[in-house]
């Protein structure tokens, strides 16, 4: 049976590595040529030149420790592009530790054509999915600085639309209950609640 190790890894410590590591988990357990005897597991991004226990890995299978590697899918194993997934790929095979995807599980990375074309397409497309999300990220922050908030949405409540202030004085003057004058300067777009009228009379007095 080939000495396997598992290879999962996460952005954050808010995303949940279990899901991954238990389906490779019975992955391996169905497999009768595989025997699971390391797990190594990162949480930090895939684009990150250096990742300890992918550093770890490496030298596990440089150590010839390993006979098998199984990973989710290449955008777990990297995002830095279609380099250094073929780097990581090409190490491995030269220790003699078999690639395992378990996204494309008949995949043999070690076929000079199919298996590298593959690579790189699906490395290639990591990186795309990477720079979309940076982007979105990004636009993300844009839009915060814009409106002043980390959210990116206007603080407080939308502005009261002109000449409410003006209606709500007027007919507290006239001798309106509060709720009256609430509904009264009510809008659509801005609804007027009793505890605004109240703010709003305590502002000024009626002229």
């Amino acid at each position: 049976m080939l000495r396997t190790a598992i290879y999962a890894r996460v952005s954050t410590k808010n995303q949940e590595v279990e899901t991954q590591l238990q389906e490779l988990r019975d992955y391996i357990g169905r497999r009768s040529d595989l025997k699971l005897t390391e797990e190594f597991v990162d949480v930090c991004s895939g684009s990150q030149e250096s990742r300890k226990q992918l550093d770890a890995l490496m030298t596990a299978a440089a150590q010839r420790k390993l006979d098998a590697v199984v990973f989710w899918d290449l955008s777990r194993l990297t995002r830095r592009g279609i380099f250094h997934a073929l780097q990581v790929l090409n190490q491995w095979q030269e220790h003699g530790v078999k690639a395992i995807c378990y996204g494309f599980p008949n995949l043999d990375f070690t076929d000079a054509f199919t298996g590298q074309l593959m690579a790189s397409f699906l490395a290639w497309f990591s990186e795309q999915e990477r720079e979309m999300l940076r982007r979105r990220v990004q636009a993300g922050i844009d839009r915060a600085k814009r409106n002043g908030t980390r959210s990116g949405k206007p603080i407080g409540r939308p502005p009261l639309p002109e000449g409410v202030r003006s209606k709500v004085l007027k007919l507290r003057k006239e001798g309106r209950s509060l709720s009256e004058i609430a509904k009264a300067a009510s809008t659509t777009r801005r609804p007027v609640s009793r505890s605004v009228v109240v703010k709003i009379c305590k502002e000024r007095s009626p002229d």
